[in-house]
């Protein structure tokens, strides 16, 4: 299954590490894997993820 902030990450053709560096280490690389297998991210790390991909927090949790 394809989530919403994976799609969004290969989208951008971003890898990991990179979005990592952009949320300035509010979302760290494991939190990330997990939250791109569907672990739900908590509040901060939604809304860090929501400003790399300049979208609206509510829309990670679309199904992809």
């Amino acid at each position: 299954m394809l989530t919403k902030p994976r799609l969004l990450r290969l989208t951008k053709g971003l890898r990991q590490v990179d979005v990592v560096s952009l949320t300035e280490g509010r979302v760290t690389q494991p939190r990330l894997s997990m939250i791109e297998r569907g672990i739900r991210p908590r509040p901060d790390e939604a809304q860090a993820l929501a400003d790399v991909f300049q979208v609206e927090p509510q829309e990670l949790f679309q199904t992809a």
